[in-house]
């Protein structure tokens, strides 16, 4: 029974009583008997009628009681890294146990449900299970979802034409194209592009850090070189920063211990 007290009646056509609570000592009692602060296992309860020559009846009654909830063996704690603005999917393993004997599976529920996606930050989880005489117990513990990783950047060396004998100036159309084409890309936040470009960029190479940082911190930094030729120089084409296209035609054939791909490469 999941109840620590017990209440037995019991009853006899003469005689005085006596009783006895798991072994102990037997002590004057009467019906109904009330018992109390019983802990989980085996119980017996004896009573003794007595008449009043010495005749003696004996009668017993015992039961199990159970008031411990399952126990959980469940993860203090995890950490996922998010792999999108949703956050990330967590997986965990909870299992519970009645007495030190295992619970089936569908007896623990926990939510959020092992495989569900959480947001970034830190969300608790709860996990309930009930034994087979309604005893309830539960485990909490958190699920983090991290962004630690940081941005893409892509960012190349140019070579421009000068437009003076001194260089070309920041607010230049080839300039101003360059830095625009300075982009970072992220999984999960959007990022932003900065540089400490100077106002004129002087005939020869300089060295321009450029940093990407994304919504939550992290930073990647690439120093690129601006080579400015002298004033009359015809400068190349820009850099082409643009990934191509993905492929097409994607196919895979399993073979004995082996898996063959093939696929079309993009026209452009």
């Amino acid at each position: 029974v999941a109840s620590s007290t017990a209440t037995i009646p019991f009853d006899a056509n003469e005689g005085s009583f006596s009783c006895a609570l798991d072994g102990g000592s037997f002590a004057s009692c009467s019906s109904p008997a009330t018992l109390s602060g019983l802990g989980d296992g085996s119980h017996t309860f004896q009573v003794r009628a007595t008449d009043a020559v010495g005749n003696v009846g004996n009668a017993s009654h015992s039961w199990v009681v159970d008031v411990s909830p399952p126990t959980f063996t469940a993860p203090t704690a995890i950490v996922v890294e998010a792999n999108g603005p949703a956050g990330a999917k967590a997986t965990y393993s909870v299992t519970a146990a009645d007495n030190g004997a295992p619970l089936l599976p569908g007896a623990v529920a926990c939510a959020p449900a092992s495989g569900s996606v959480f947001p970034l930050g830190v969300r608790p989880v709860e996990c309930t299970a009930a034994d087979s005489l309604g005893n309830v117990g539960s485990v909490t513990f958190d699920v983090e979802v991290r962004d630690t990783t940081p941005p893409t950047l892509l960012a190349a060396d140019i070579t421009v034409a000068s437009t003076s004998s001194l260089g070309i100036r920041r607010t230049d159309p080839a300039m101003v194209a360059f830095l625009g084409s300075l982009r970072g890309t992220d999984l999960v936040s959007p990022v932003e592009v900065s540089t400490e470009a100077p106002a004129l960029f002087p005939v020869g190479v300089t060295p321009l850090l450029v940093r990407a940082t994304d919504g939550a911190g992290n930073v990647t930094r690439r120093t690129v070189n601006v080579t400015v030729l002298r004033f009359g120089e015809k400068a190349p084409p820009p850099p082409d920063l643009d990934p191509p296209a993905d492929v097409t035609r994607l196919r895979a054939v399993a073979a004995d211990h082996a898996v063959t791909l093939s696929w079309v490469l993009p026209t452009a």
